[in-house]
Parts: C-alpha cells; structure tokens; sequence
C-alpha cells in the first residue's frame, strides 16, 4: 500500500514540522518517504526528500559520519548520477552498520538492504548479493520478519540474473512463506508467486508454473478484482506458459480472459487490448487456426499503429507478416514484414528483432522459387548473428532447403547437419526442431539415392515421432511439441519411412507404413490448412498403397518443404 504509506509519511512530516521539530525521528520520516517515492518512479520528489533528510540533520548537528547522513548522501547522490561519490558515501555507511549495527525493528538490517539495492540497479549484482546477505544475516533473530522476506525477495532475484536458479528459488519460497504467514492473501504475495511461476516456466516445470500462476490470480480476486492489469498480466503468464507447453487453445483461452478482464476499464483502442489481440494472434497461429490468427494480429496492428509504440508495432507487423505467408498470401506478407523491419532498423538494440524480420523476408523468397534473394538474407543473418545464437539452426536449416531446391546434395546436408549440431546442443536430441533437421537430412539422402543413409535416419526421426504418439516416459522439457504437430509429423515420417523401406525391396514394411500414416490423418482437425494437409497426406499414401506413385520424387518433395515444412 505504498500510496497509504506516502500520505502517512507526508502528514507525519507536516506535523512535525507546524511544530518546528528538528529530530533524527523528522529525517528518518523524509528519508523513509524517499524511499517510497523511489519505489514510485517519482524520482525528484525523492531527491528532495534525501536532501531534506540531510538537512534535518545538520540541523541537529549530526555527525556527517552518523549512518543516516552517509545513508541519505548516497541515496542523494545516486539519483543526481554522481555515483562514484555515492558508493563512497554507501561504503562508510556499510563499515559503520557492521560495526555498531541496530536490531531493533531490522533498522541495520533494511539500510543494508537498501544499500544493496542501489549496487543492483547499477548492475553490480556480486556486490548487491553480498550486501543483501550482510543484511539477511542482521535479522536470523527474527525469522519470520517482513523486512526479511523483502531481503529474500531481493537477494533471490540477484541469483536468478547470476543463473543460481535452486538458490534463488529457495529464497523466493522462503520469502513467500514469510509474507503468506503475516499478510494472508495480498498482492505481495501474490507478486512473489507470479515470480515463482516465471521460474518454473524457465525451466520448463511447466505444471507447478501453472500453479503458482493459478494460486496468484485466486488471491488477486479476492484482494485486488478491480486492478485489471495485475489480473490480465497473471492470465498472460499462463498463456505464455501453455504456449511453451505446446497447448495451443490452452494458451488462447488464458489470453482471451486476459482481454475480458481488460475489456472492464479499457477503451477498445488501448495499448492493453492490442497486446491480448497480439497474443491471441499468436497462441492461434500455433494452433493453426491461421485465418482467424491474422484477424486477431491485424486488430493488433491497427490500435498499435495509434499508439506511438514502434516496438510493439514491428512484433504485430511481423507476427501478421508470418502467418500472411503460410496463408500464402506472399505480396501482403512482403509488405508488412518490410514495415516491421523499416522500424526496427531505427530502433537502438534492436539487432536480434531485425535478422528474425530479414530472416522470414527470406522464406518469404524461398517459397515463391527466388533462391538467389532468399541466400543472400539468410547468409547476411548468419554473419550478423553470434555463434551461439539459437536463430542460426533455423537459417541452417533454412539454406539447406535452398540448396535442397537447386539439386545441390553436398551443400544441403552441409547446412542441415550445421542445423542439426546447433538444434541437438540447444534444445535436446528429442525435440521437435531436431526432429525436424532429422527428417530433412533422410529426405535428401533418399532422393539422391543414399538408401542406406536415408533408411537409418529416417528409422531415427520415424522412432522419436512415434515416441510422442505413444506418449513418452522421458523428460517433458524435452519435448515441447503440439498437438496436431504430433499427428502431422508421425503421419510424414510413416510416409517417408515407407519410401525408404520401399526403395530398399521391403514392399510389405512400406505397404504397412503407408496404411498407418492414412488412419493417422483422420484425427487432424478440421481447421485451415490443417484440413488440406490431412487431404494431401490421404492422397499421397493412397498413390502409394494404389502403386500409381509408390515414392517420393523431387516435385513431390519440393512441395512438402515449401508449403508444408516451411517454418521446420
């Protein structure tokens, strides 16, 4: 309640000083509201409350030594950008609470912890842990107290961006115990789950995320229903969540209640709905459900395009511009990933957002057969992307297929097994994408006659689709796939692994494969192009199982990897 604590600080002050008091108790009270209008942004108030901390207590002939002096000069100086006279004024004060520290109340204990805290925002996060166990360690006599569980909240945080994930979870759970125990159902608390949560979905627990995101929206309906945003940003956490999890309408629905709610207080042009359009958009262009992805992400565009935010305008450009090219309608598509990128080539730091626009500028050429404009943004993203840059296995990936179309073996399975390398070391053996590079490479030793290269690995990408069907007893983190992705990629690795056994005389094997990648179609949805993909996948096992075209030839495989594949 940070406003409630501003007025209480704000009329204590006014009494004080309608009674002429000058006291240490009047500067505490102007550097404690200085501390809360930090908290607020309101970063010249807070200046001025620093200051006339200072001034309170020269008034009393303070000591320029005391803790509290050096406590509000640094502070003073940290938000005048005078930081190196900051942290000599912050390191007296450090020194002197060590040596005559103050229990009562956790006072040491909160100097320390806001000492730790300006280190932090200037990015010296070894300091601001060391600090912050200097503080936590002034307060092991009260355990359970609230400015603990800020500490811990704190600290916790410096070890998330250290990557000291189990030592970082350990303390927001401690702190959440703490504030749990003494505020019940509060938005602190619920603010702590929902950094819990973000935790668990970096690590892929996508389960106990979703819980804890669940647990912070039932609180927040209690305490808080009126504050829209709190809400909405929950229900978009577990939309960001159940899109990693690979459940496409989970993550719509999630969203769509996060535009409900807003729809409470906001107008209907609103930065806030364009972002629920946006991520809609998003969530059902995952699904596949891609006419009605590019109604949502058009909505997006059109309230963004208002609202003086070039940022969130390219990601909506860009996300429209996608799903217009698997709609095939490759003219729009051009357009408006070229306004995205017009954008993001003025945007400062915005190098990683540009090479994903020119990357898909680039499929965008692959599928309408202009290999040479295609090559050269691909191999421009390349040379602008760092070494471990995950985007490299896609633009991999991506120049094999070209190279796949111009007939051009050799350099194809250089670039797919590049895509392959990069995709094992950063996702896993078993993941979708690696899956993906897997069944290129079988592609192309089976159409230029490797049958024994292209058996074996189409055996490996056959077994790891039929692993996800049958529902694996392996670690879910590592396979992050969709639903209908699932049915597509079994039905095409029966159908590819049957030309394999076919080219190499085991007819029943093929035969027997073939019927399987048949039934398999009858459970994709009927949903956009899903329908037409089920359609061409009958076809194609039919032509097989009838002998009128019993193996994959060029055409055939060009078509998969232009339309079908494109975005593997």
């Amino acid at each position: 309640k940070t406003v409630e604590a501003v007025d209480a600080f704000s009329k204590s002050i006014e009494w004080k000083l309608s009674a002429e008091e000058s006291s240490y108790g009047l500067a505490s009270c102007f550097c404690q509201l200085g501390d809360l209008h930090v908290e607020q942004h309101a970063l010249s108030a807070a200046k001025e409350d620093y200051d006339n901390a200072n001034a309170s207590l020269l008034a009393v002939k303070c000591d320029p030594e005391h803790v509290n002096f050096l406590i509000a000069t640094g502070k003073s100086r940290f938000l005048k950008n005078d930081f190196s006279r900051c942290f000599v004024s912050l390191e007296f004060a450090r020194n002197a609470i060590s040596l005559t520290p103050l229990y009562l109340m956790d006072q040491s204990a909160y100097d320390l912890r806001g000492i730790a805290r300006i280190f932090q925002a200037r990015g010296r996060i070894d300091e601001a842990i060391a600090v912050f166990e200097e503080s936590l360690a002034l307060s092991t006599h009260r355990p359970d107290s609230l400015e603990r569980s800020s500490c811990l909240l704190d600290v916790g945080r410096c070890y998330l961006e250290r990557d000291k994930v189990d030592l970082g979870m350990e303390c927001l759970k401690e702190s959440l115990a703490i504030k749990s125990s003494k505020l019940g159902k509060s938005i602190q608390v619920s603010e702590i789950l929902n950094l819990i949560g973000q935790v668990h979905g970096m690590r892929g627990a996508f389960d106990e995320a979703l819980r804890a995101y669940s647990r912070s929206e039932e609180i927040l309906n209690i305490v808080a229903p009126n504050d829209t945003e709190k809400l909405a940003a929950v229900m978009f956490a577990e939309g960001d969540v159940r899109l990693d999890q690979g459940d496409s309408d989970g993550s719509f629905d999630a969203y769509t209640r996060a535009l409900q709610v807003l729809q409470r207080d906001h107008a209907s042009d609103d930065a806030m709905i364009a972002k629920a359009n946006h991520h809609m958009g998003r969530a059902l262009a995952n699904g596949m459900r891609l006419s009605e992805a590019k109604v949502q992400l058009q909505s997006a565009v059109s309230i963004r395009s208002v609202n003086f935010d070039e940022k969130a305008l390219s990601e909506s450009q860009h996300e429209l511009g996608v799903v217009l090219r698997r709609l095939g309608e490759y003219s729009l598509a051009e357009k408006r990933l070229s306004e995205a990128l017009a954008i993001r080539e003025r945007l400062v730091g915005g190098d990683r957002l540009l090479i994903s626009t020119k990357f898909e500028i680039a499929n965008i050429f692959r599928v309408q057969a202009k290999p040479g404009n295609a090559l050269s943004l691909y191999e421009d993203c390349i040379n602008k992307l760092d070494t471990g840059a995950i985007l490299r296995g896609d633009v991999y990936q991506a120049m094999g297929h070209v190279k796949f179309f111009g007939m051009k073996e050799d350099e194809a399975l250089l670039f797919y097994r590049r895509a392959r390398d990069i995709r094992q070391t950063t996702y896993g053996s078993k993941h979708r994408k690696t899956a993906n590079t897997i069944r290129a490479i079988g592609l192309t030793q089976l159409l230029f006659n490797d049958r024994d290269g292209a058996l074996k690995t189409l055996e490996d990408h056959f077994d790891l689709c039929e692993q996800q069907i049958n529902g694996p007893d392996v670690d879910a983190a590592d396979l992050v796939f969709d639903a209908l992705g699932v049915k597509k990629d079994f039905a095409f690795a029966a159908i590819f692994l049957g030309d394999a056994y076919f080219v190499n005389n085991q007819i029943q094997e093929a035969r027997f494969l073939w019927g399987k990648a048949k039934a398999k179609c009858a459970e994709l949805n009927e949903i956009d192009i899903t329908q037409q993909l089920s359609e061409k996948v009958v076809a194609m096992c039919e032509r097989r199982l009838t002998g009128e075209g019993v193996s994959l030839d060029h055409e055939e495989a060009h078509t998969l990897l232009s339309l079908i594949f494109v975005d593997d």
